[in-house]
């Protein structure tokens, strides 16, 4: 999430109403009807189709680097590099460290503090959007349609995915971070490259993953995730201030 270490996700007791899910129902409350095992992870009950254009590669952008006064030139750079709809998902930076500061001392407890972190998740994604006008703001559950940049405010589909998924979900753990939501919504979108830029001056595969080039570059969540059926099957962490 930001910076200074890991922050998790909780799962959610909300779920939105779209075609196929009845009007709701998580996390124990009466009158569920739920997705068959069948339909995930990487699949979704019926979302609009044709898609104009697949996006096939979602850039999640440290925290670290939200300071940075060269983010955006250096963001559109790898996007035109890129040559296709790209997607965009933001940590949390100095926003969520404050969420943990204040978490050590008001003790809201981890179901409220996970929740308040990927709300301020979304808040940046709003900003961000903000900040480059053709970029557009994207906050449903399933992959947007169409080409462009899309910021990705992760709030709606972390919900869902908690309630609907809970076999593949993230963990109700501070270990999971927003690399991992990343990792997550990649899986479940059918995305097969992710890119994680990080405040580090190299470039590394997730062919190397577990030796000694990937320490401290994501939660500990991360690894299992990958494994999941329909992970990507390109992960790369890259210094975006190395140009």
């Amino acid at each position: 999430w930001g910076g200074r270490g890991p922050i998790g996700l909780v799962k959610g007791c909300w779920t939105p109403e779209w075609p196929a899910i009845s009007q709701s129902t998580a996390c124990g409350i009466s009158g569920v009807k739920t997705v068959p095992e069948s339909l995930v992870p990487g699949r979704f009950l019926s979302w609009p189709k044709p898609m104009k254009k697949k996006h096939d590669s979602l850039f999640k952008v440290g925290g670290s680097l939200l300071g940075w006064p060269g983010l955006i030139p250096a963001l559109k750079a790898q996007i035109k590099s890129a040559g296709q709809p790209t997607l965009l998902l933001f940590g949390g930076g100095v926003m969520v460290d404050l969420l943990r500061d204040w978490d050590s001392e008001y003790r809201f407890g981890e179901n409220a503090s996970h929740w308040l972190a990927i709300d301020a998740l979304d808040l940046i994604a709003r900003a961000m959007a903000s900040a480059t006008p053709d970029w557009q703001l994207w906050g449903e559950p399933h992959p947007p349609v169409g080409d462009g940049v899309f910021v990705i405010a992760p709030a709606t589909f972390c919900r869902w995915d908690a309630s609907q998924n809970p076999a593949y979900c993230l963990p109700e753990s501070w270990m999971a971070t927003s690399d991992s939501i990343a990792l997550r919504m990649a899986t479940a979108w059918g995305i097969g490259t992710l890119t994680l830029f990080k405040s580090i001056g190299r470039e590394v595969d997730f062919e190397d993953f577990g030796q000694e080039s990937w320490k401290g570059l994501v939660d500990p969540v991360f690894g299992s995730l990958a494994g999941q059926p329909g992970a990507p099957r390109n992960i790369r962490a890259v210094g975006l201030m190395a140009g």
